[in-house]
């Protein structure tokens, strides 16, 4: 029940008068559990009266949310409040007015009978510093005195419910940080948040945070790459193509499901597991196969140089992260199985010879029912410079050697730090990844091998 609570009221706080919601990394306070409230004592009587209503509103609705205890203990969470608008309005005469059409909608707790405005921050503080830990803005139409109590519980029950989210958390989120560029982290996406993103042009993915431990992904798209030996198709993971020069179309549909397994603590790495049901297509041309895995793999024979064929994998993931102040690392491994329960085209056969001068299918290889299951291990590595900025790298090693990727760039996260606009535009990120693929180019005719870095570059946008 929390849970639909919760993802009823967090969408709603973009269009509503509860205009923004930020909670720290609250497991250092696991055992603070009352609010002492913080009033300014150079208020004005009638203000006072209203910061009155709004302190108790907010630490009722911190305990209707599950942040907090109602009572006033020493040691415990420290409120703090700052009156932006208290403007008390007049009777509304018409009603084609803005002010009563904005209570009519229902954005006032009120009844469309009077304007006025109400606008305030309520700050949550460390119990024994100024260090905030959770802050709320509303922004409400209606008269102040009448509006005060319920605005504070609103604000406080939001703020409440995204406490009970971070009690476990040790370290701040950021913009999509449920992957890199190539692999995923331990994390999951914050309930109520979706995002779209978008790489190399050509891949799209979906994601939803459904639960703070569940996140829901789908992946649509393709991926052109240039060959001329094993280079492996960072957009479907392990999933290259081999053959003559040319141009390789690899496309994949992908529908999956990743779970937050454990917590990250103070001296543990957090985990999470995954499955994705993984359709790869692909159409290549002037090339020799379509490669599953690399050399060892297996492939999709061609004919007569151009290979079309599909094939479903069952991927499975399983991911663990650890935070060092600004650095995060992380290690895992993907595990693909070819138990296909879609139907499967795919001529498959195994021995793939990848030559320097292109790779062939071996035509006296006979067809096997099912890609050898395969497993990619991975690292990843990223280092925090700042709020705006990350450098990352990763790591998928792979036999023989010469096919092993890695990758190095840049994440910028951007967005406005004020709830402006009608939809609270500071709920709204984008997010920015440069980065090259250094991938091995084998030795063909007169052309020496080389390690060159492909471009990759990704685009994001989170609605939290």
């Amino acid at each position: 029940m929390r849970m639909l609570l919760l993802l009823a009221i967090l969408p709603a706080c973009a269009f509503g008068p509860v205009r923004r919601v930020t909670v720290a990394p609250l497991a250092d306070y696991a055992d603070t559990k009352t609010v002492q409230q913080q009033v300014d004592q150079r208020l004005s009587p009638e203000r006072a009266a209203v910061e009155a209503s709004l302190l108790n509103g907010v630490v009722g609705g911190l305990q209707k949310g599950g942040g907090a205890l109602g009572a006033q203990t020493a040691g415990g969470f420290r409120l703090r409040l700052t009156l932006l608008d208290v403007t008390e309005g007049a009777q509304i005469g018409h009603r084609d007015t803005v002010e009563a059409a904005v209570n009519l909608l229902g954005v006032s707790s009120e009844t469309a009978s009077r304007t006025g405005r109400l606008a305030f921050e309520a700050r949550l503080l460390a119990p024994t510093e100024d260090l905030e830990l959770a802050y709320g803005r509303y922004e409400g139409a209606g008269q102040p005195s009448l509006l005060a109590s319920r605005a504070g519980v609103e604000l406080g029950e939001a703020i409440g419910l995204k406490m009970v989210q971070r009690r476990l958390e040790r370290f701040e989120h950021r913009i999509l940080d449920d992957r890199f560029f190539l692999t995923p982290t331990a994390s999951t996406m914050e309930p109520g948040s979706f995002a779209i993103t978008n790489d190399e042009a050509l891949m799209f993915r979906v994601s939803a945070g459904l639960h703070r431990r569940v996140q829901l992904n789908f992946l649509l798209g393709g991926f052109g790459v240039p060959f001329g030996g094993a280079i492996a198709s960072p957009a479907i993971h392990v999933i290259g193509v081999a053959g003559g020069g040319g141009i390789g179309l690899v496309g994949v549909v992908d529908v999956g499901l990743k779970v937050l397994v454990l917590d990250e603590g103070k001296y543990w790495p957090g985990i999470s597991a995954s499955y994705d049901m993984m359709n790869v297509f692909g159409a290549v041309f002037g090339a020799g196969a379509l490669v599953i895995g690399g050399a060892g793999g297996g492939a999709i024979a061609a004919a007569a140089g151009i290979a079309t064929a599909n094939v479903q994998f069952n991927v499975f993931n399983l991911t663990v992260a650890k935070h060092f102040g600004p650095v995060q690392v992380t290690a895992g491994a993907y595990v693909f199985d070819n138990h296909n329960w879609l139907p499967q085209s795919a001529n498959i056969t195994v021995g793939v010879g990848l030559l320097g001068a292109g790779g062939t299918v071996d035509g006296s290889s006979a067809p096997i029912p099912r890609v050898p299951t395969m497993v990619q291990p991975y690292a990843g590595f990223e280092w925090v410079l700042g709020p705006h900025s990350a450098l990352i790298a990763e790591l998928l090693p792979r036999i023989p050697v010469e096919e092993t990727m890695l990758t190095t760039g840049a994440r910028w996260q951007l967005g406005w730090e004020e709830p402006v606009g009608p939809i609270a535009r500071d709920r709204i990120r984008f997010r920015i990844d440069v980065a090259g693929i250094w991938v091995y180019l084998p030795k063909r005719g007169k052309y020496d091998a080389l390690v060159l870095p492909l471009p990759w570059l990704g685009v994001g946008v989170l609605f939290k």
